[in-house]
């Protein structure tokens, strides 16, 4: 939905959507398109993937377009948690992505189906044993 309306705007911009089914799927795509020496324009990456892409030359620093005169306000950047923007600097301290996703681990409890742990540190002791192996 969002690429036809961007390019009823942009009529000179056409979009290729490649689909991938899972993370991996999508990671090897991204790696079969650089490594065919065609990579992808945009794309969705991790860190630790962008840190690989770097290696092949094929991710661009984006701090020209963020900073540039049609660029990124710093009231703009400063919606994102720290944290989350300070994903996108690599080491070499220049910014080849924003941030996408990021996901919290909650815990929550449902009243009518279960009662509130005693403690806080009960639960924790919990989740942080994997459960037993099924047999």
């Amino acid at each position: 939905m969002l690429i036809p309306q961007f390019e009823a705007t942009h009529p000179a911009i056409k979009f290729t959507e490649v689909d991938a089914k899972s993370y991996n799927a999508l990671l090897q795509k991204e790696q079969a398109a650089i490594f065919a020496g065609n990579p992808p324009v945009m794309g969705q990456a991790y860190e630790e993937w962008v840190a690989g892409f770097l290696k092949s030359k094929a991710v661009s620093d984006l701090t020209p377009f963020i900073a540039g005169q049609d660029g990124l306000s710093a009231s703009a950047i400063a919606d994102f948690f720290p944290a989350l923007w300070a994903d996108g600097l690599m080491p070499d301290s220049k910014r080849y992505m924003m941030p996408f996703s990021k996901r919290d681990i909650i815990f929550y409890y449902n009243p009518p189906c279960s009662r509130p742990p005693a403690s806080v540190a009960r639960p924790r002791r919990g989740m942080s044993s994997p459960p037993p192996p099924r047999r």
